[in-house]
């Protein structure tokens, strides 16, 4: 009885820490490629694709995350703007080949890193040229993004309304999601149908005894 009951205090302490460590796992991804260095902001008010472009090495993406801006001073800090972004093969011109969900940011966002999530992965050829495209799906046009006038990614450039930027680009990171992330939520049903049997086993034991 006292050892069914040490293997039910151990298992419930380890389905807690797999969960805490589950939710972790699953805010990380494999970062492929990026460029996370900023010194200028642009203004969303253009026309046009605007985005970055990026030369892929692993097979697909399932994440990007981009640096937004609100407006600061003494403007309304609660106004709303929905984005997204599209991946393009091939560059501007491109066919879309994935969508993120969407994103709801308030006009008081200061210098954040926000992530985009793909509900599948999308699929990529390593080496080919792609595009983040940021779409304005819901904009005061006070919203901004972050870049660098220094062109540190040497496999793609910003793109400005339409036009690619050579002495640009946008604070980007793009990869996929940790495989750990995916298994952590097997693991746990793994550990709660293994929970419920030593529950079963310590009411039958308490019957007999």
């Amino acid at each position: 009885m006292n050892i069914l009951r040490r293997l039910a205090t151990i298992t419930i302490a380890a389905l807690v820490l797999l969960w805490g460590n589950g939710k972790a796992a699953r805010a990380e991804f494999i970062v492929d490629q990026s460029q996370t260095s900023f010194n200028v902001l642009f203004n969303l008010r253009f026309t046009g694709v605007t985005g970055q472009e990026f030369t892929p090495a692993l097979p697909s993406l399932d994440v990007v995350e981009l640096l937004f801006d609100g407006p600061g001073g003494t403007f309304p800090p609660n106004i709303s703007g929905q984005f997204s972004v599209g991946i393009h093969k091939g560059g501007v011109t491109g066919p879309v080949v994935g969508t993120s969900l969407p994103v709801t940011l308030l006009t008081g966002i200061f210098r954040e890193v926000v992530r985009f999530e793909f509900l599948t992965s999308v699929s990529l050829v390593p080496g080919d040229l792609y595009l983040i495209e940021i779409n304005r799906l819901s904009d005061p046009v006070l919203f901004f993004f972050g870049a660098t006038d220094m062109a540190t990614y040497p496999r793609g450039s910003a793109v400005i309304e339409g036009l690619p930027r050579s002495d640009l680009d946008l604070f980007f990171l793009e990869g996929q999601r940790s495989a750990i992330a995916v298994s952590a939520p097997r693991t746990l049903a793994l550990f709660g149908a293994g929970l419920v049997l030593l529950s079963v086993l310590l009411k039958r034991q308490g019957r007999t005894s």
